[in-house]
């Protein structure tokens, strides 16, 4: 048996050849869409794609990682786990789609965001007319202080720690995440215009879902909630069609996001939205699983520290590898235990999945 441990990759470049080598072993058709950047040691980028089963079956699954780039880590394995397992062996009635690292650049570069400081979970909006948020403007001098090492650092930490006091933590993130697309250095910005993953994405659907009747959609995360626990989010409310019965075949809840039930709150131009776009007459079934890691100051600070090293920081050498490094640990933990809560979950749910699929379960 597979040690978790083995699932897991030290870097991008490792992370693609295990997936790589695990859809070949599972005899997949394989897909590549070549980034135009390079990693941190000049290496290729590449947001790779699997397919299994029946090509043209009237279900589809797909299974998409990487999206926030660091958190490919835990995402990359997860997928590595499901191909080694089986449980994802497509038939003629359900086809299967791995998305291995959507945001390639961010996976390589221990970033979140992608190349432009763009997260890519905020970046799929009508862009002449994107959202406001108000609540962020108040919040991104606090968020994003113009030095990690000195006084302005101090002082934004405890204009945080006062409004954390007044309200809570949770809060304080919510207002902040739902997206923003004003400040190119902030947090959760959504960007300009479509960025190479967004349009990449689109393209992978494009080619993918055509003449589906049902498209189920698993999305791989990691940073909130508690530590190791993987918690299903179904990104509509709870009386959006589908939600019953996913609920119905999964073992542990499932958390409707738009009803802000969820570890996530709801957000601004999701991923979903492309898929919403592209699916047309077919039944759509949007789902989350995002593995916890940290409590969420530390995961808060994280984003902080990679969107500060993204713009507006130039911090000795030293200083940056200790900063990234937090980055990476507050996406992916260094602890077999954690390592094997993660696969043993994404595994148990792959399976649920595919039983209630296979066994004519309505999702209608």
């Amino acid at each position: 048996m597979t040690h978790p441990r083995n699932h897991f990759a030290d870097n991008y470049t490792e992370g693609r050849r295990k997936f790589l080598a695990a859809a070949n072993s599972a005899d997949a058709v394989l897909g590549e869409y070549r980034h135009p950047l390079l990693g941190p040691c000049g290496e290729a980028l590449f947001t790779d794609t699997a397919l299994l089963g029946h090509p043209d079956a009237e279900q589809l699954v797909i299974v998409s990682s990487g999206v926030h780039g660091v958190e490919g880590f835990c995402g990359s394995a997860c997928q590595i786990a499901l191909l080694q397992s089986g449980v994802l062996a497509g038939s003629k009635s359900c086809a299967i789609l791995l998305v291995h690292a959507l945001n390639p650049f961010g996976f390589a570069h221990l970033r979140r965001t992608n190349e432009d400081n763009v997260d890519l979970n905020r970046n799929f909006v009508d862009h002449a007319h994107p959202p406001t948020n108000g609540d962020y403007e108040r919040l991104h001098a606090l968020l994003v202080p113009e030095d990690w090492d000195g006084p302005l650092h101090l002082q934004s930490e405890l204009q945080l720690l006062a409004l954390m006091a007044r309200t809570d933590m949770r809060s304080v993130y919510a207002l902040a995440s739902r997206g923003q697309y004003t400040h190119p250095d902030g947090l959760f910005y959504g960007g300009k215009e479509p960025v190479w993953s967004n349009v990449t994405w689109r393209q992978i659907l494009s080619a993918a879902v055509a003449g589906r009747k049902a498209i189920f959609h698993l999305d791989l995360h990691s940073g909130l909630g508690r530590f190791g626990y993987g918690e299903l989010m179904f990104v509509g409310t709870a009386k959006t069609p589908g939600f019953g019965a996913l609920s119905a075949c999964l073992s542990e809840p499932l958390m409707p996001i738009f009803d802000d039930a969820a570890v996530a709150p709801p957000v601004d131009g999701p991923l979903m939205r492309a898929l919403q776009d592209s699916a047309g007459d077919a039944r759509l079934i949007p789902f989350v699983l995002e593995f916890g890691t940290l409590c969420l100051s530390a995961v808060l600070r994280a984003m902080r520290i990679d969107t500060w090293l993204n713009g507006v920081g130039q911090p000795a050498n030293l200083m940056a590898q200790s900063l990234r490094a937090e980055v990476r640990a507050a996406f992916y933990v260094d602890d077999d235990r954690w390592r094997s809560m993660v696969i043993d979950q994404a595994v148990r749910h792959g399976r649920e999945l595919m039983h209630a699929i296979e066994a004519g379960v309505s999702f209608g």
